[in-house]
């Protein structure tokens, strides 16, 4: 199921570049980039966890954009790092997901517009380990799992180049029982609020 699930959504993201790209090859165009930073928090296991996300990709026309994300949500307190986290049953826990996303930005002429982002990918899930009782991490223990995720929001356009973006959502993940935590339990409902940049460049 999973399999299919990320077929459909590659499919997507092939057909959306394949219009843009031949409505649009007529010339020499700027593209125009977007790098984005940002945090919130997910729903794990009945845990609130924080996050940081990244994205980065270049914009197929003014309301759609594909590009790559990496979001890490820390499971444990680590060392000199107290949060108060326990999600997971060891120190140093951690995941991070990575992939590809599509985001579209419908009535993006508007100063406030909606925001829907599709994203799928891997989790890596795992946690660092002091193997030599100094100070400092030796050793990672990580595994490998599928990812995706579907979020929905709003973009405040500050400037032509400087946005604000408020997002909520479901992460999917694949995952087997790992560190305490459940079979499918790394994903679940999340929020965020980043600011993303654009700038164009010639081809």
């Amino acid at each position: 199921m999973n399999k299919k699930i990320a077929i459909i959504v590659l499919a997507a993201l092939f057909c959306c570049i394949a219009t843009q790209v031949s409505a649009g090859v007529s010339g020499a165009k700027p593209l125009r980039w977007y790098l984005e930073v940002g945090g919130g928090t997910v729903g794990i296991e009945g845990d609130l966890l924080p996050t940081g996300s990244l994205h980065t990709g270049i914009q197929l026309g003014p309301s759609v954009a594909v590009g790559a994300y990496s979001t890490l949500t820390l499971l444990s307190d680590f060392e000199h790092a107290e949060f108060g986290l326990s999600t997971a049953d060891v120190e140093a826990a951690f995941s991070l997901a990575t992939g590809t996303e599509l985001t579209f930005t419908p009535c993006s002429e508007w100063r406030f517009h909606p925001l829907v982002r599709l994203s799928v990918g891997g989790i890596t899930a795992g946690y660092l380990e002091n193997t030599d009782s100094e100070e400092g991490y030796e050793t990672a223990h990580v595994q490998r799992f599928f990812h995706a995720a579907a979020h929905i929001g709003g973009e405040l356009a500050v400037t032509r180049a400087f946005r604000v973006t408020m997002q909520g959502g479901w992460s999917f993940a694949g995952n087997t029982g790992t560190m305490g935590i459940g079979v499918g339990e790394l994903g679940g409902f999340e929020v965020a609020i980043a600011t993303r940049i654009l700038w164009d460049t010639m081809w």
